[in-house]
């Protein structure tokens, strides 16, 4: 099962989601931002003769910046600048070096405040990724219990196929006899024809099953996910069906369904998906509520200066030496809020329709649950009354055929009664076959259906010959 292409790309989904979560968290990393920027401005000023200022300056700074998952902002930086300042009456230029230490500091107050409100695309990626894991499981589960059926019905096509070859070597060896009587005038020549399109009835109905038997192996080898080659060389299947348990099968039916309902609730891993998927979209309903508020920000600045007048890069070093003895700073509100505010009130209008279509999926998904659960114990019960049923009318009609048998080689009935015996034996025969691969499907399927037919240790599936063959009880569970 480690290629089944329906599992890995079920896993490759599962990584995606990974790579979404990481992703998400993006707006929580640090920034640099370094810049130089060069400036001449010019300036006129009013004076009985024109005076011209010439400003010149090179700026270099680097800034920080962190956004916290509390939705508050940080930016420290640093920033040097150099000023030549000219008049048009000065011969030379006036150089000034200065430094700038600051740190900016944003703080929601409404919209945007909160873990819950910043992150909630890491809150939301997280739980997809969760469910995208047990999807993988899931999937997992899904592919064994196909696979299991598959091969109850690749086994089911080979006791068929065992059932026709016996029918058609009796219709051989009664071709034979029958020639024999013919010869020796014991039965009208007649009858030969009857015995001959019996025998060819058998042949067309073997090389059938044998058909049946390809087609089944290939199905086998699909669910599997092997390659065409080794399908091609898949073996007959060695393993009987299950018999079921007599004491199992009562201790079920005296349990209630809501016994195994409940463990479905707690270990089918798509419901357990779509509860987690349910979780993102409630987070994302909450982060649409908070963002029909007005954005309000407290912002803070607090920074030094330092200046230095003269030229090169030693002067402005120096500018460190002679900083202010208290900070500047100043505080102050923002508040936006766009009149309508359309775009998030359609937002939430789309998280909560969402909401609750993820809501309705998951009350959808427990009904569909519980009602499996019902249809594959009534199922089972049934069909173990009719492989009781079955196996008795075998018995009987076994020993219907050869009485026949006996009294048309005595001459005492004709071929058309042999013949209808024989066809309902070989019934009885194939419809045991078919309750025998319901009986081993339903066991299968219950397990699926309450979600315990593969056991998942660090998301490795594990399942055992048991949990493929005997019956789930509800004690059994841990």
């Amino acid at each position: 099962m480690e290629q089944q292409p329906s599992i890995l790309i079920q896993r490759e989904q599962a990584n995606s989601t990974q790579g979404a979560y990481q992703s998400s968290g993006g707006p929580f990393d640090w920034t640099v931002e370094t810049y130089f920027i060069k400036k001449q401005d010019k300036a006129p000023i009013p004076a009985d003769d024109a005076i011209i200022e010439t400003e010149e300056s090179s700026t270099t700074g680097l800034r920080f910046s962190k956004l916290f998952r509390s939705g508050v902002s940080v930016s420290p930086y640093v920033q040097y600048t150099g000023y030549n300042y000219r008049l048009v009456t000065d011969q030379d230029l006036s150089p000034v070096k200065s430094n700038t230490v600051g740190l900016l500091v944003k703080l929601p107050l409404l919209r945007g405040l909160g873990y819950e409100n910043t992150a909630v695309g890491e809150i939301a990626a997280a739980h997809e990724m969760k469910a995208a894991r047990l999807n993988v499981s899931h999937e997992i589960s899904l592919s064994v219990s196909n696979a299991v059926q598959v091969f109850w019905a690749y086994l089911a096509a080979h006791e068929r196929l065992t059932v026709l070859i016996e029918t058609e070597k009796r219709a051989q060896t009664m071709l034979e006899k029958t020639k024999v009587m013919v010869q020796g005038g014991e039965v009208p020549a007649a009858e030969l024809v009857n015995v001959q399109a019996n025998l060819a009835d058998r042949e067309s109905s073997r090389l059938t099953a044998e058909q049946a038997v390809v087609a089944a192996r290939a199905e086998l080898g699909m669910a599997m996910g092997i390659t065409p080659e080794e399908i091609r060389t898949l073996p007959a299947p060695a393993a009987p069906f299950p018999e079921p348990d007599s004491a199992a099968l009562l201790q079920a039916k005296a349990v209630d369904i809501l016994s195994y309902t409940q463990i479905a609730t707690h270990h089918r891993l798509d419901l357990l998906a779509t509860i987690q998927q349910n979780r993102s979209l409630e987070a994302i309903l909450k982060a649409a509520q908070n963002r029909i508020k007005p954005e309000l920000n407290l912002e803070l600045s607090l920074g030094y200066d330092g200046l230095k007048s003269g030229s090169g890069l030693s002067r402005s070093l120096q500018t460190t030496a002679y900083n202010q003895d208290s900070p500047d700073w100043s505080a102050g509100f923002r508040v936006t809020y766009p009149l309508g505010n359309n775009s998030s009130e359609g937002e939430l209008t789309q998280a909560l329709a969402q909401y609750r279509q993820g809501i309705l999926r998951e009350k959808e998904l427990v009904r569909t649950i519980q009602t499996d659960i019902s249809t594959v114990l009534s199922g089972l019960f049934s069909v173990v009354n009719e492989l009781e049923r079955s196996g008795e009318a075998v018995r009987n009609f076994t020993t219907a055929v050869d009485n026949e048998r006996e009294k048309y080689l005595l001459g005492e009935t004709t071929f058309l009664d042999l013949l209808s015996i024989e066809d309902r034996l070989d019934s009885a025969l194939l419809n045991r076959i078919s309750a025998r691969q319901r009986a081993a499907n339903s066991l299968v399927s219950l397990r699926f259906k309450t979600g315990k037919l593969v056991k998942f240790v660090d998301e490795e599936g594990l399942v055992t010959l048991s949990d493929l063959t005997t019956l789930l009880l509800p004690e059994d569970v841990d």
